[in-house]
């Protein structure tokens, strides 16, 4: 797997930990901040077998390690002593050890299937859930990296040129694609995690908008090259555009399953957006007839539900159709405007944005186990456009 380059003068001048009674061998040493999205499978696949290298003493260590704490959030610390094999995570900003495993070094192979596991039990649910959103304020749009409980806000990208919306991560979550909409027209760019580059995806010229992309990283995405808004396919480069679903009314909101075998958009039929659902493997396609305005649906995890803005009388709430004997439930009751439904990887919660309060637009969390609403953000800038990250990231 591709290391982190984002972190790699880092780990260079990082020098390892000695101990009185001689060295140790160094497995790695790896530190993240917080604004770098890379699942953990990527940090412990980049080998078959963990490269053994010299650990040097240094009384420089505690230095060291103070400029990792101003920077990152956690230290990933490999080594081999006394034919045991060490593993640690560590929280620089706590200094606590919130991670540490001793093993043989014959069950080296082992140890590494069984990080893998305890890693994802500890990370997965809580420091990784991690939320996208769209702020603006004071004319800037940005694209804002949250935690869940909202207390650690990070700008990954900023613009004063135009508006950004609906920003979704690839699965390796190295890439955001969002819509640019620079006032001309709107087009589909992919952002760059590790070095922060931005290209554009869409071709200059069209209104392109309402990106899904699926496990398999084609992104699916609406454009108007017709005149009218269709629904067309790219590849994660935006190589290979193509016509996908083609009709003589508009349509909008594509959502992948998450297993890629669906695709529900929403088809504007006699001044009415109606659910569909397209089958790739039968290639049929279903469509569900409610007396409700149906906006941006978006599956949950385990693909069994749909998860959509109804409107009536103009006014908004989420609603909730079970795939498999089609039943409907409201989900929300407070008749607000809401937009861009998002579940999260665990299925515990719900984000949108809602207009509360006149036209201030914030971030909400549904509770789905206890069927609460909870305000996200709170703040007089414009927050929308919210998404869960669908791998965990630290």
């Amino acid at each position: 797997m591709k290391k982190l380059e984002i972190i790699a003068l880092i780990i260079v001048v990082v020098l390892f930990i000695s101990i009185s009674e001689g060295k140790e061998k160094a497995l790695f040493l790896d530190s993240t901040s917080s604004q770098v999205f890379t699942p953990l499978y990527s940090f412990l696949e980049r080998s078959s077998r963990w490269e053994w290298v010299e650990a040097p003493s240094n009384s420089e260590e505690n230095s060291s390690l103070s400029e990792l704490q101003d920077e990152d959030v956690l230290l990933f610390r490999g080594y081999e002593k006394e034919d045991l094999l060490f593993f640690e995570v560590i929280d620089l900003q706590t200094s606590n050890k919130i991670l540490g495993l001793v093993r043989k070094k014959e069950d080296q192979n082992y140890m590494i299937e069984e990080l893998k596991e305890k890693l994802a039990q500890e990370f997965s649910f809580h420091r990784e859930i991690k939320i996208l959103f769209v702020r603006e304020e004071y004319g800037k749009s940005s694209i804002i990296l949250s935690d869940i409980e909202g207390k650690k806000q990070i700008p990954i990208y900023t613009t004063e040129e135009g508006y950004i919306e609906s920003p979704i991560l690839s699965f390796d979550t190295r890439y955001v694609i969002f819509v640019w909409d620079k006032g001309w027209g709107k087009g589909i760019y992919r952002l760059n995690l590790e070095n922060k580059k931005v290209e554009e995806l869409s071709v200059a010229g069209f209104n392109d908008y309402s990106p899904t992309i699926s496990s398999r990283d084609q992104i699916v995405f609406v454009s108007e090259r017709k005149n009218k808004p269709s629904i067309l396919k790219m590849n994660k480069d935006g190589s290979s555009q193509k016509p996908f679903i083609e009709k003589d009314n508009p349509l909008n909101w594509p959502a992948f399953s998450p297993d890629s075998r669906s695709l529900a958009y929403c088809e504007l039929i006699d001044g009415k957006w109606s659910l569909k659902l397209y089958d790739f493997l039968t290639q049929e396609e279903e469509t569900f007839d409610f007396p409700l305005n149906v906006k941006q649906p978006v599956f949950t995890p385990s693909g069994g539900r749909l998860i959509f803005v109804g409107e009536e009388k103009g006014r908004g709430d989420l609603y909730s159709l079970d795939l498999v004997n089609q039943n409907l439930t409201r989900l929300t009751y407070d008749n607000y405007p809401k937009e861009k439904p998002a579940p999260s990887p665990d299925g515990r919660w719900v984000a949108f944005s809602g207009a509360a309060e006149g036209n201030n637009w914030d971030i909400f969390l549904l509770d789905m186990n206890k069927g609460t609403v909870n305000r996200f953000t709170s703040s007089w800038s414009r927050e929308t456009h919210p998404y869960f990250s669908p791998s965990p990231v630290y």
